[in-house]
C-alpha cells in the first residue's frame, strides 16, 4: 500500500526544516508552541538519523547539468541584485534589509531547482 519513497536526500532537507522549525518555535515558542517546537526538534533529528545515505552514483552528463544550472542561478541571482541595487536608487526606503535578504534566499533557491528542473528535461541545452 505505501507506494510513496523519499530519497535520502529528501530526508535529509525535511529533517533539517524541522529541526529549524522547531527550533525557532521552541526558542521562540511559550508555553504550547513551545512544546510543539521541541516535537519538531525531535521528529527532524529521528528523520535525519534515519536518512540511509549510500553511494549515489552521478555519471558525467548528470554532473554537467547540475554546474551549469546552478551557475545560471548565481547569474540570475547576481542580475537580481542589481535591479534592487536600482530599485534602492530610484525608490529609497521602500525596501528593506530583511526583505531583500529574504527575496534573495528564496530566489536562489528556487531559480536553482527551476534550472535543475528545466535541464534535466532539456538535456540538450
Amino acid at each position: 500500500m505505501n507506494n510513496w519513497k523519499m530519497g535520502a536526500e529528501w530526508k535529509v532537507m525535511l529533517g533539517a526544516a524541522l529541526v529549524a522549525a522547531g527550533a525557532m518555535l521552541a526558542w521562540k515558542g511559550q508555553g504550547t508552541l513551545g512544546i510543539a517546537g521541541t516535537a519538531l526538534l525531535v521528529m527532524g533529528v529521528i528523520v535525519l538519523l534515519r536518512a540511509k545515505t549510500g553511494k549515489i552514483i552521478i555519471d558525467e552528463r548528470v554532473k554537467q547539468s547540475s554546474n551549469k544550472a546552478y551557475a545560471y542561478a548565481w547569474y540570475s541571482t547576481f542580475l537580481l541584485v542589481a535591479i534592487l541595487i536600482w530599485a534602492d536608487i530610484f525608490w529609497p526606503g521602500s525596501i528593506t534589509v530583511q526583505g531583500i535578504l529574504s527575496l534573495l534566499l528564496f530566489f536562489m533557491s528556487a531559480s536553482g531547482i527551476a534550472f535543475k528542473w528545466w535541464f534535466d528535461q532539456h538535456p540538450q541545452a
